[in-house]
């Protein structure tokens, strides 16, 4: 998924910002498309690996190709998942840590 910030924020009633969220659709190969993305307009990136009894095997490149490119344009990246049979079968760690970086309020 990506987060837009801004996205739907009409300031004129007084309503909080709202974040616009576009899928990138389970990972189940290379997002080649975020290779020079003006990743500047997006708030927040999510990753993750396909789960279930069929899923496809996420690759450890894929997910290090987004989130250097999130890390190259100071976005947030969240890495949700490696997949497998269930959601948490595989674990969340991607080269030995947690990615849970959020967007801040400045960005909503």
């Amino acid at each position: 998924m990506i987060a837009a910030p801004g996205a739907g924020r009409d300031a004129s009633d007084g309503a909080r910002p709202v974040v616009s969220v576009s899928g990138l659709g389970v990972m189940f190969g290379p997002v080649r498309a975020l290779d020079g993305i003006d990743l500047s307009r997006i708030g927040w990136v999510i990753a993750g690996g396909e789960s279930g009894p069929d899923y496809r095997p996420m690759q450890l490149d894929w997910a290090r190709g987004i989130r250097d490119a999130c890390q190259r344009a100071e976005v947030p990246f969240f890495f949700k998942q490696w997949g497998g049979r269930t959601p948490k079968a595989l674990g969340r760690e991607l080269d030995g840590q947690f990615w849970d970086q959020m967007p801040t309020a400045a960005a909503l």
